[in-house]
């Protein structure tokens, strides 16, 4: 139905897409955000289970995004450097009576 529609869908002459029911556009819409998501996970090594729902919407409309296991890994190593950071701006104070 995606990328081949049967005999009985109707195109018109002046058209560039079929005539579907609404119930039709549902599934075609279903089958194609399955499609791109598929697609995304393929080509990036995710599990489409993961993507949070904003992570999932601008994949479908085309955002450029870093995968989820690339965000982590640039996560950890910002909070490395900011930890090793504080470990060298941390002060020592001594007190003589």
């Amino acid at each position: 139905m995606l990328l081949k529609p049967d005999k009985t869908v109707v195109t018109e002459p002046h058209h560039v897409w079929p005539n579907l029911s609404d119930e039709q556009w549902i599934k075609v819409e279903i089958a194609l955000k399955d499609l791109i998501l598929a697609d995304y996970a393929k080509k990036n090594n995710v599990n489409v289970g993961a993507l949070t729902q904003s992570e999932i919407r601008d994949i479908i409309l085309g955002a450029e995004i870093t995968p989820p296991s690339l965000q982590r890994q640039q996560i950890a190593e910002i909070e490395k450097q900011t930890k090793e950071q504080a470990q060298l701006t941390a002060v020592t104070t001594k007190t003589t009576n």
